[in-house]
């Protein structure tokens, strides 16, 4: 992950799944890419909460609900550049995407239920 921020604890997750680190990668640069260009068609589009409610829902298909939120919490646990609203707006739609990966969302439903769903959190509050 060259260049990106993370946590101590991400680098622990990492390092403790090393084979799973390429998949874990390409599944993070996915919800970005995707959450990036959905913003930049429509800058209504809350690019953030997309791209962790994605991100969140894919692990979950790709590894299961528990270990989707290991590597999730991860990313939040120790993670100073963010704010208290910004934690509380990520775990929050991390527990979403999992939450529709395990009720069998399809991918192509979740950003209009991040448009829609009253359970995503959309901006830091």
């Amino acid at each position: 992950r060259s260049g990106e921020r993370m946590t101590d604890a991400e680098i622990d997750v990492l390092a403790d799944n090393p084979v799973r680190v390429p998949k874990l990668n390409k599944i993070r640069d996915h919800a970005r890419s995707v959450s990036h260009k959905a913003y930049g068609g429509d800058p209504t589009v809350p690019e953030d909460a997309y791209r962790h409610t994605l991100w969140s829902f894919t692990l979950t298909n790709e590894y299961g609900p528990e270990f989707a939120q290991t590597v999730t919490d991860a990313h939040e646990i120790g993670a100073t550049w963010n704010t208290e609203a910004d934690h509380r707006m990520d775990y929050n739609n991390n527990k979403v995407g999992r939450d529709y990966a395990k009720a069998g969302v399809p991918e192509s439903d979740i950003l209009k239920r991040v448009l829609e769903d009253p359970a995503v959190i959309r901006s830091p509050q």
